[in-house]
């Protein structure tokens, strides 16, 4: 059995590459739906958000808009994120919205199958855009969550006659799409790779095996093209376990998954390793947060560096890397996996945005003394802006929350199990061999690490639970009343013949924890929330739009001399690390103004420490780091 241990974004990883057991069971869209804080945060985004005024801050073509134009990155990512809020926020306009998207999709498809704004007549008109099957990707995505949400037939079909069109166009072993031998393509067309995201959904709707085949044509071609850009997760590379990732962040991160569903789908060892060194670098690449970082110099590419908490990371490669991980642990299982995931949901994401969901970063780091943008290429991205001149990651920035809510609960692979996956106040609505159970969570997670799970299935029913139990919980009790409990793994298993009003409660027993980031300065989490020391921010507006309050911002210290005292703070004195631990340096106490409905707005927790500046001690906080846009993570001792 082969295995790797790392230490990253706090968590203390233990991967068993036992990849060939059967995969988790992901639900159908719209099972499970928000509640409590994660529902008013989606809600808020989308009501009055920066989300609420993008078509109009930045115009879009078809199939959000009847114009001519349109049907690529940014058309198919808004359109996912309206439809996939909107099915689990409930909220009318955006279902509206959702269907128009819909239907206007399966009115202008061809009789051959396709859909789009360029109709091509052959193979070479196709592979000639470059942007084609990323295109068809991104909108087709969300036509799937519709037709899920619909359960209507007539969208499944024209999903299933589009795919077959682009099967037929490439049968033939000379019709390449990842082409490449002559001329150095653009990302566009290694983005195409995630083609493979919507064969795998119709794979688990239909269990037709032709998904999976060209799958691995795709991937296969992606693998042997040459002069194409961003190619980390080539087999060649990934075989290689000594070459870091070096190229384009959000493809890194979104290629990772392509990978983990193949692994899956074969007995070829070849893939045990890729996903093996995938999951090394990927990881070695994660800053505290879990931000996938990016090099300083090279424009948004990984750069063969280690999770520095002062390299910043893109909102595109955050969204990426939480769906990668999600992926990951529905297709392994490894309840560490999953932490790394809910720390860059509940981190990364967070903190590269207002918490208003007025504005969010084009790229952030941990360590963030200013968000200041310029003019050129490589600074105006670091603003707090509702658009920005490239608007990739605003049409991002409100599809993590849907996806992640969506992955809350999953079933065993033989689909008698429920897994309690990631935590969170939601309900689920499924059904088991027939019988429709309805469990909700009642919960504050993260902030508080108390569960209830109130269970209720429409007759009595015996199934099991099972609760992912996270590595940060020096002590876990769970009242199940008669329930069988048994460790397995990472889990505890409650087994039972279930029935109305039955309860769970779950309390997680956090620890404060201090790790060590790869500039060998210290950080301090709580379970699954990541602490910082914030700055006292402004926010000056260099765009506005007219009659609203929106604008994109310039955020800069309220006091200049803040930074250099910052700078000079370390760790209090202690003996060692885990004298650090013991709850006298460190004191965890909740904000009595805290914000129930929105807990990033005020911070829930506070940790309070004296810090040592200047020989002396100086009494200071440490709140969660998506509470604040200015702040030190990382700290020496």
């Amino acid at each position: 059995m082969l295995k790797i241990i790392l230490i990253c974004v706090g968590v203390v990883f233990q991967l068993s590459l036992l990849i060939a057991q059967t995969p988790m069971k992901a639900l159908t869209f719209g099972e499970i739906k928000p509640q409590g804080w994660i529902y008013n945060q989606m809600l808020r985004d989308i009501s009055s958000g920066n989300s609420s005024y993008l078509e109009l801050m930045r115009p879009l073509g078809a199939p959000i808009t009847k114009s001519d134009k349109g049907y690529g990155e940014f058309e198919g990512n808004f359109a996912d994120c309206v439809i996939r809020n909107a099915i689990l926020t409930g909220y009318k306009p955006w279902l509206d919205k959702a269907k128009n998207i819909a239907d206007f999709l399966l009115e202008n498809q061809d009789e051959k199958g396709y859909i789009g704004r360029k109709r091509p007549n052959n193979f070479k008109e196709l592979a000639e855009n470059e942007i084609e099957l990323w295109s068809q990707c991104c909108f087709l995505r969300a036509f799937l969550a519709y037709h899920e949400y619909s359960k209507e037939q007539k969208y499944l079909n024209a999903i299933i006659s589009s795919v077959d069109l682009m099967i037929q166009t490439f049968g033939s072993p000379e019709n390449r799409y990842f082409i490449g031998e002559t001329s150095m393509e653009g990302g566009a067309r290694a983005h195409g790779l995630m083609y493979i995201d919507v064969l795998e959904k119709l794979y688990q709707l239909t269990r037709n095996k032709k998904y999976v085949d060209f799958a691995f044509r795709l991937y296969e071609d992606y693998s042997i093209a040459l002069n194409l850009k961003n190619v980390d997760n080539q087999k060649s590379y990934l075989l290689d376990p000594n070459v870091p990732f070096f190229h384009h962040a959000p493809h890194v991160a979104e290629h990772a998954r392509v990978v983990y569903w193949l692994a899956t789908m074969t007995n070829n060892p070849e893939y045990k390793v890729m996903v093996k060194n995938n999951l090394s670098k990927f990881m070695a690449a994660l800053s505290p947060s879990g931000g996938l970082i990016t090099d300083e110099k090279i424009l948004e590419s990984v750069g063969g560096k280690n999770g520095s908490p002062d390299l910043r990371y893109e909102y595109c490669s955050i969204l990426e890397s939480s769906l990668s991980f999600e992926s990951a642990f529905q297709k392994f299982g490894q309840p560490e996996i999953a932490e790394v995931a809910e720390t860059i949901v509940f981190n990364a994401a967070q903190a590269a945005r207002l918490s208003n969901g007025k504005a969010n970063a084009y790229c952030s780091k941990d360590n963030q003394f200013e968000a200041v943008g310029t003019a050129d290429n490589s600074t105006f991205r670091f603003q707090y802006a509702a658009c920005h001149r490239i608007p990739c990651c605003v049409f991002n920035v409100n599809r993590i929350m849907p996806y992640y809510v969506a992955n809350m609960w999953m079933k065993t692979g033989d689909g008698k199990a429920l897994v309690a996956a990631f935590y969170g106040p939601s309900v689920l609505n499924t059904s088991i061999a027939g019988t429709q159970i309805e469990i909700s969570q009642k919960t504050l997670y993260p902030f508080e690490n108390e569960i209830e799970l109130h269970i209720n299935p429409e007759k009595e029913k015996k199934f099991d639970i099972l609760l992912r139990i996270p590595s940060w919980s020096a002590d876990t009790r769970i009242e199940a009343g008669n329930a069988k409990q048994v460790k397995e793994n990472g889990y505890v298993r409650l087994a039972k013949k279930w029935k109305k009003g039955d309860s769970v409660k779950i309390r997680f027993t956090p620890r404060i924890e201090i790790r060590t980031a790869n500039n060998n300065e210290f950080y301090v989490r709580r379970g699954a929330l990541l602490y910082a020391l914030g700055l006292e921010n402004k926010l000056v507006a260099t765009k506005e739009w007219t009659g609203t309050d929106f604008a994109n911002y310039d955020v800069t210290l309220a006091n200049t001399d803040d930074v250099n005292i910052f700078r000079e703070y370390k760790f209090p004195k202690a003996q060692n690390i885990k004298a650090y631990t013991d709850s006298t340096v460190f004191v965890y106490k909740t904000n009595p103004e805290a914000s129930l409905k929105f807990p990033y707005d005020k911070p829930y927790g506070n940790i309070y420490t004296n810090f040592l500046y200047k020989g002396k001690d100086v009494k200071d906080t440490l709140v969660p780091i998506g509470s604040v846009v200015l702040r030190r993570v990382t700290f020496p001792d």
